[in-house]
Parts: C-alpha cells; structure tokens; sequence
C-alpha cells in the first residue's frame, strides 16, 4: 500500500492536473481581490448572521467594527468554485490509469483493485484538502488584514470547526464522483451528472429554503442527499437547525453506503 501511495504521489507530482489546479485557485483568490467591496448570493435576511443561506463576501453589517462570524463567511464564500476545480481534478486524475490502460500493470503485478482504488483516493483528498484550507485560510487572512481584525483563538478554531464541517461534505462529494466514474467509465458524463446534481440542488435550495419544512418529501429528501445543502448552510454562518449534527449524520450514512457500493462495483469490475 505504501508503495502505491508513493507512486501516486509522484504521478501528482508530475500531473498536468495539479498545476491547472492550483492556476485556477490562484485565478479565484485574484477574483476574490477584484471583486470590490461586495459580492454575493443568498437566500433570506444578511442581518443577524444566521439567517440566510447561501454563499456571502464581503458584506458587513459595520465595516469598521466588522464580526468574526461575518469575516468566517466571507472566507469560505469563495469555496464554492472549489468544488468544479476539485470535480475536474479528481475525475482527470482517478481515470488517467484507466484511459491509458497502465491499471494493467498494477493488477498484472498482483495489486488488488481496492487497494488501487484507496491508494488514489487517499492522494485525491489529500490533496484536495491542502487547496480547500489554504484558499479559504488565504482569504480569511487578507480580510482580518484589511478590516484590521484580530480573531481570538476562539473565533480561528469556529473557523477551523465549519472548514472541516464542510470539508467532510466534499469528502463525500469527492468519493460520489469516483464512483460515478467507476459505474459509467466516462469522466465528460459524470462531471455533467455532478454539476447538473450540484447546480440544481442549489437553485432548488435558494428557492426554496424559507419555506423548507412545507416542500414535498422528495424535494426534502433530494436536497437532505445533496451536499451543497450542507454546503450553503454552513457557508452562511447558518448554524440553526442542527446542521451540525445533520452534517455528521450526512458524512457517516454516506462513507458506510459509498464504501459498500465502491466493494461491489470493483468485485466485479473487469480491466479491459
């Protein structure tokens, strides 16, 4: 296992994937900084923090008595476009080895599918991780800077707590697409399933989100199964309504189906 980690790593390394990655949240970083003053989508009432959902920067009540709550929103507003940059490295870098047919060697050698499988995985969200934190670390940053604020530590380790909230969605997020993959075989779909999936979940979410609890079941139930409901929640500073726990709930129920799903489809999958 070792020995494939190392050799993914070094297949990272060298991949034309990573540098477009990092190209790409330098370009978001550099928007973030153009935009000006303001920018945003929600739903609902900006004032008080936790009353609306969606994705918030650069928006404060009193820009010179800015709160930490509303400084943590505009830090992970941005991470949004994260997903699409992560979506496009993970389902590039998962099936390169499939369309170039080098898996063969692997399997040829006497490497088990899942362990191939984990190996990849395990680099995809590593990596993942490093540019989801220092994006969103990078932002929080420059606006303490620029509003001169000084978060206790209390207020970096609420930021800490709600980046990794939402880190374990794209967890999921990341693992829904690489099974995709392994079901279909062709990244150009799953990347059309992942983000028709995403987008509408969002606009259904935005739409619907203050008068939730009258919608249908299956409108509960579909955005309940996709993350940018978590996502948009947890965004806005919105920590009502136990998303927390919902959150976590979200994470456990999906790693236990997913690994399952991922066992069954590569017991029976054939390298052709």
């Amino acid at each position: 296992m070792f020995n494939l980690l190392k050799a993914d790593l070094l297949k990272l390394k060298y991949s034309k994937g990573k540098r477009i990655t990092v190209i790409s949240v330098v370009i978001l970083f550099l928007i973030y900084l153009l935009l000006g003053d303001s920018s945003f989508v929600y739903s609902g009432q900006l004032y008080p923090l936790g009353n609306s959902i969606g994705f918030v920067s650069n928006c404060y009540r009193d820009v010179n008595n800015p709160l930490a709550g509303e400084i943590i929103r505009t830090a992970m507003a941005y991470t949004v476009f994260i997903w699409i940059v992560i979506l496009i490295f993970s389902a590039s870098f998962f099936t390169k080895e499939y369309s170039e047919n080098t898996i063969k060697l692997s399997i040829a050698y006497g490497e088990s599918r899942f362990k191939l499988y984990l190996s990849k995985a395990i680099i995809i969200l590593g990596y993942s991780f490093l540019l989801y934190y220092l994006f969103s670390l990078s932002i929080f940053a420059h606006a303490c800077i620029t509003l001169k604020f000084i978060p206790t530590i209390s207020e970096i380790l609420i930021l800490l707590k709600l980046l990794t909230l939402n880190f374990m969605v794209m967890v999921v997020f990341i693992l829904i697409t690489l099974t995709l993959i392994m079901i279909f075989r062709n990244t150009g779909l799953v990347n059309t399933i992942i983000c028709c999936f995403i987008f509408s979940g969002a606009l259904i979410y935005m739409a619907f989100w203050e008068k939730f609890n009258e919608q249908s079941f299956l409108i509960k139930v579909f955005l309940k199964v996709n993350p940018i409901y978590y996502w948009a929640t947890i965004c806005s500073y919105n920590l009502n309504n136990n998303i927390i726990l919902q959150t976590l709930t979200y994470f456990g129920i999906s790693i236990v189906v997913l690994a399952l799903v991922t066992y069954l489809i590569l017991k029976k999958q054939e390298i052709k």
